[in-house]
């Protein structure tokens, strides 16, 4: 996976993702909704099969930066919490 920064606002940040799809995209995206300081955050896939998306966040307040490191923390501490409890199965 590469990740390039196309556009850095003050409130907008757009990063290109080569080497994933929707999968991943999708994952974060729908994560990053769930804080509520984002005003906006999607992906847009240029072509079905190559894997290079766009990813926008938008937010109300805070660092787009900081929100999407914080976001990936979550994520971490959720995908921690998964394989914990099924290895305990």
């Amino acid at each position: 996976m590469e990740v390039i920064i196309v556009n850095n606002e003050k409130d907008l940040l757009q990063v290109k993702v080569s080497g994933e799809g929707h999968t991943f995209c999708n994952f974060l995206s729908h994560e990053l909704w769930s804080n509520s300081d984002v005003a906006y955050a999607s992906y847009c896939l240029g072509h079905p099969i190559i894997e290079e998306a766009i990813l926008a966040l938008k937010v109300k307040k805070g660092e787009p930066k900081k929100v999407i490191k914080d976001t990936i923390d979550s994520l971490k501490k959720k995908n921690n919490d998964f394989r914990t409890s099924f290895n305990k199965l």
